[in-house]
């Protein structure tokens, strides 16, 4: 155990609040798919099932491609397997004229006479004949009928060589899935066959730990789509946009003139097979100059390829405002905005690029839109109306496109075995680090099957765990005899007078516990990490109290007890620091719903987020407030801005006084922040005036919330702006916690999102009380020997998510 010298990582449940608003209401006549995003190549994979008997199989999404084109010269076994004879209707309608042939033993992809197709690799653009085939082919309906399919009896596709899965592809991958706006493609044959409109929705996942969705036949309709353009179709049928102009951060950019340019527009391909935004030589670099203009003061550093240029992340952070880049498209108010976390990438740990790539002057298009670009966005493409339409980046809403669930469980029986990822080395030792899953109300073992869970609440304030049943076997565990407890206590106050020079409350504290429950030790697992990945499992003697099961009501659903963050010697920080000899550090990242895990870290850092952003580099610090009771965890706020203008308050109710009142406190077991009640009115109503003065409508308020907002596009201001920033000012005025609308705001219907702040009265313990709701995606390490906590502000607008640790298990 010496060896482990900094983090353990732990799995356990958070009893957090998830708005419903957060999911996607879908008509039980449309479709959906997952999406998922392959961590290496950063391409996006869909899992359909096809063949007789069906088998999950893995694809390439290609939106560009015309057709389903499947390897079969690998295992491809099925009863139900056709090849239409050459010359037939399916052969005319594939626009197949030649005829296949193949010298081989006849198999699936090797018959004489039927339709030849030509299918291209989209990586390497290399052509091959293959044959045409059709095959049973079933699509998940969308939520609400889990585990039923959608089939297709006769679904036509492409028979291809193995010679056509090119290296750089996902590892798994059977084959490519066509989204064209050609007959063949996925989209027009489930039209065809099931009646719904030819239109596809799309929603890419940023992380390979999240989860995105395409949607037929329906329109998920909790995310407003706020522009509309048209498509144009190339003649290789792919799909194109019309730009008509660039501008960054409002400031205009002059294009070059190109061959691309046609009738006043630069025709803009969207893909999902490039990984990056790839510009014409001249468009780059007049793009890479002003993007660069617009970050004066931020170090630049040695480029890294493909990326031509690079910046320092510690310089990048400490920009308030990261630049958009503004695509003015064809059509009215046709305004497509990307944000820093769709124009950023970190390809290596403390290097932030631009994400976008020269690619020469020979290009097919001018510009092209990659699966960086699109991640975050709802993307509806309507093949029967010829247009585009689109969201806003959903990080400023606080969502992901990993909030939409639009899977149906397959059966256990059938594993994919073609997307399986193996396994990393195994670590000889136990690493210096370690992380821990943090979940929201409704997850169980089952979602974090590889680590040791446990139901337990998140609470920064307790001093001490207690469980009904905290254990890893029942026969393990042991209650604590009074000799040993009063040994115990003896031990705990010479230590804690020798270092801590903690108050005698402590040993009222301690005796409090043996009345209400047995102090009790038993053996605990967890997972030790370093950083980027769990490793191997260790084990330590714990101690914790086995309390009524009175004491558990009112927690969340499956959670068995509460595990205590506080200060004292019984918390869970003090004590893993104890058995393994790491320094008295926690840090917490929660997740912003039930789907995803959040991390807590325990021990220093890095704290190694994907895509490779290490979050202990870019935390903002400031002291710690220790309070009489020495039971909770307060900062100094000095001030409270709104869109930069200082909110009128008493600055004394931001101290603590003599009565041990005032100030601010950190709370996870308050779902939204809580102000005194002079403070929050000066302060919504600062906001309401901003919000006014940027065109957005209070409605009426929805319990219990008091400030409330409209969220629905109106024809004079279709684009609604994100809501006014909240600036926490602390110990200087450089130094300040910026809370966005993903925090600051919770959506309570489709049209409607609330201030997240609550009335607390004219007497609260504290003045001001930061919930869970304004914790989430915000990292925060509270640095117990150092009396000090580190935090950023919200994790989105920098390319990651507190879910996106890799809770890969590696065995």
């Amino acid at each position: 155990m010496a060896s482990l010298h900094h983090l353990l990582i732990i799995a356990f449940s958070c009893c957090l609040l998830f708005n419903v608003s957060h999911s996607v209401s879908l008509t039980s006549r449309g479709l959906s798919l997952p999406v998922s995003r392959d961590e290496v190549t950063g391409l996006h994979r869909v899992v359909v099932m096809k063949r007789t008997p069906p088998l999950p199989l893995s694809f390439l999404l290609d939106i560009n491609s015309p057709i389903m084109w499947v390897n079969c010269e690998e295992e491809y076994t099925s009863s139900t397997y056709l090849a239409p004879r050459c010359h037939s209707e399916i052969c005319a309608k594939a626009g197949a004229s030649s005829c296949f042939s193949c010298a081989r033993p006849t198999r699936p992809g090797c018959h004489n006479n039927t339709c030849e197709f030509m299918v291209t690799c989209p990586l390497t653009r290399q052509r091959a004949p293959c044959e045409l085939a059709q095959d049973v082919l079933s699509i998940p309906l969308s939520q609400g009928l889990r585990g039923q399919l959608a089939t297709i009896e006769q679904y036509t596709f492409a028979c291809a060589s193995s010679r056509l899965i090119q290296p750089g592809y996902p590892k798994g991958i059977r084959g490519v899935v066509g989204f064209g706006p050609t007959p063949l493609s996925l989209p027009y044959q489930l039209a065809s066959s099931l009646g719904h409109r030819r239109a596809f929705c799309l929603c890419l996942a940023a992380s390979s730990q999240e989860t995105g969705a395409l949607f037929f036949g329906t329109v998920p309709t909790s995310i407003p789509l706020v522009g509309e353009t048209k498509l144009i179709i190339s003649r290789q049928s792919e799909y194109f946009i019309g730009v008509r102009s660039l501008s960054i951060s409002g400031q205009s950019i002059q294009l070059p003139s190109l061959l691309g340019i046609q009738e006043g527009v630069v025709q803009t391909k969207i893909s999902t097979t490039e990984r990056y935004l790839i510009l014409h030589n001249s468009i780059l670099k007049v793009v890479t100059r002003s993007f660069v203009s617009q970050l004066q003061g931020v170090r630049q550093v040695q480029a890294i390829a493909p990326f031509g240029v690079c910046f320092d992340h510690e310089s990048i952070r400490s920009r308030k405002v990261l630049p958009n880049i503004d695509l003015v498209l064809h059509g009215e108010n046709a305004v497509w905005s990307l944000v820093g976390a769709n124009l950023l990438v970190s390809p290596q740990p403390g290097v932030a690029c631009l994400a976008a790539v020269d690619g020469g002057v020979r290009l097919q298009a001018p510009i092209v839109l990659g699966v960086h670009q699109l991640q975050n966005y709802l993307l509806h493409f309507d093949l029967e109306a010829s247009t585009l339409r689109f969201s806003r980046s959903l990080l400023l809403g606080g969502r992901t496109c990993s909030g939409y669930k639009a899977i149906a469980k397959i059966p256990h029986h059938q594993h994919v075995k073609e997307a399986s990822v193996e396994p990393l080395p195994h670590a000889e030792t136990i690493s210096d680090l370690g992380v821990l899953p943090s979940l929201k109300e409704d997850d169980s073992v089952d979602n974090v099957s590889n680590l040791f869970a446990l139901g337990i609440r998140l609470d920064t304030t307790t001093i001490r765990v207690y469980n009904q049943a905290f254990v890893d076997d029942e026969n393990s565990m042991s209650s604590i005899p009074m000799e040993a407890i009063f040994c115990f206590l003896l031990f705990v106050l010479i230590f804690y007078a020798i270092n801590y020079a903690v108050d005698g409350k402590l040993l009222v504290y301690l005796l409090f516990f043996c009345c209400i429950g047995n102090l009790s030790e038993d053996t605990i697992s967890l997972q030790s990490t370093d950083g980027l990945n769990p490793r191997s499992t260790v084990s330590t003697r714990f101690l914790f109290v086995s309390a009524p099961e009175n004491l558990s009501q009112g927690l969340a659903s499956h959670a068995r007890g509460v595990a205590g963050l506080g200060q004292s010697m019984l918390a869970l920080p003090t004590q893993l620091s104890a058995a393994f000899n790491f320094s008295r550090k926690f840090a917490i990242c929660l997740p912003p719903s039930t789907y995803s895990n959040g991390v807590i870290f325990f021990g220093d850092g890095p704290y190694a987020m994907l895509p490779g952003i290490d979050i202990s580099k870019i935390l903002i610090y400031t002291p710690l407030v220790v309070p009489s009771t020495k039971d909770r965890y307060f900062i100094h706020v000095k001030s409270i801005e709104v869109n930069g203008n200082r909110v009128p308050l008493d600055s004394s109710l931001l101290h603590i006084n003599g009565r041990g009142k005032g100030g601010t406190m950190i709370s996870t077991t308050e779902p939204y922040s809580i102000l005194e009640s002079s403070i929050y009115k000066s302060f919504a109503s600062v906001f309401i005036k901003e919000a006014k003065a940027m065109n957005i409508s209070l409605v009426a308020r929805v319990a219990p919330f008091e400030v409330c907002f409209s969220t629905k596009p109106r024809d004079e201001f279709p684009y609604r702006p994100a809501m006014p920033t909240i600036d926490l000012v602390l110990q200087t005025k450089e130094v300040f916690w910026r809370i966005f609308e993903t925090n600051s705001m919770v959506p309570v219907s489709e049209d409607v999102t609330c201030l997240g702040f609550l009335d607390g009265g004219s007497n609260p313990k504290a003045s001001i009380v930061i919930g869970g709701h304004l914790l989430e995606d915000n990292l925060l390490q509270f640095d117990l020997e150092s009396s000090r906590l580190g935090f950023t502000s919200t994790l989105l607008l920098r390319g990651t998510s507190c879910t996106s640790f890799n809770f890969t298990s590696i065995p």
